[in-house]
């Protein structure tokens, strides 16, 4: 991954010493003291060296190790190979689309030697987020100078919700029940003839508590699940829904969730299968 569209621009410290060059220089002429003239040359130095480092950087090529996966708001560190010879500190922005939708993300690095890392900033929600550029900040090894430039690569990181651990989930289904259809208007029922039965689910506003209505036959206790948006948090959403499918998974419980682009099956996936897939679900898909 090589720099594209690489600019060296004078920062305003740079623009300071520069004039303090020149006045310097000029105050040296005048009184002919040899130290002022050495002092001038050393200012100077500075600044063309400090230009001459970022021009070398300009030729560097950085590649990034990315995970497969991370946790939502969790601190990511990404090992990174360098070439270019020069050791650097720099800022990165990293532009991601997230389901349609534009997430910048900050991060730096610093590049000495073989063992380099770039750390990002923890992503706030789960997602499907892919990598379109990155826009890198060079004001190494002195801030005279900024070397501005962008790197396009294209990846997809997959952002897990993280699971809801704050509440009991130690769950009997047969307690909390709806009596009747009407505590569950808008969600579908099992029909005699599907293929599939299915659970639906939704929360109630006043109390946050998950109720559930199911339909089994016999000793059979594999249902199906269809992923139904209603909620205005959608982090904390997943992170419940999360937490209680890991927790079916941890008990046996056989269980498939049904939704555009594919689904799960608990009897052929396991709880990094089951994140995968929430992570890359989105909201409002089914209608």
């Amino acid at each position: 991954m090589e720099m594209l569209q690489a600019k060296i621009r004078i920062t305003r410290s740079g623009v300071y010493l520069l004039l303090f060059s020149l006045a310097l220089l000029q105050s040296s002429f005048y009184t002919g003291t040899n130290i002022l003239f050495l002092l001038d040359f050393f200012l100077i130095a500075l600044l063309l060296f400090n230009y001459l480092y970022l021009r070398r950087l300009r030729n560097l090529s950085l590649i990034p190790l990315w995970p497969e996966c991370c946790e939502e708001d969790t601190l990511i560190k990404v090992p990174v190979k360098f070439q270019g010879g020069l050791p650097f500190a720099g800022r990165f922005e990293l532009d991601w689309m997230r389901f349609g939708k534009l997430y910048s993300q900050k991060a730096s690095a610093i590049c000495w030697g073989t063992q380099n890392c770039l750390w990002l900033d923890a992503f706030p929600i789960r997602g499907k987020y892919e990598l379109s550029q990155i826009k890198i900040e060079i004001d190494y090894p002195l801030k005279l100078f900024v070397l501005k430039a962008s790197m396009s690569q294209s990846m997809v990181l997959r952002v897990h919700p993280k699971p809801f651990s704050e509440k009991n989930l130690e769950m009997d289904f047969s307690e909390g029940r709806g009596s009747g259809n009407q505590e569950f208007s808008g969600l579908r029922l099992w029909r005699p003839g599907d293929g599939v039965r299915n659970i639906a689910w939704k929360h109630y506003a006043r109390t946050g508590i998950m109720q559930v209505k199911s339909w089994e036959v016999g000793e059979d206790i594999a249902q199906a699940y269809i992923l139904k948006w209603d909620e205005t948090d959608e982090k904390k959403y997943f992170q419940e829904m999360a937490a209680l499918m890991i927790h079916w998974i941890q008990r046996q419980i056989a269980f498939k969730i049904h939704g555009k682009g594919g689904g799960f099956d608990s009897s052929t996936g396991n709880e990094k299968d089951l994140l995968d897939y929430l992570a890359v679900y989105e909201t409002g898909e089914q209608k």
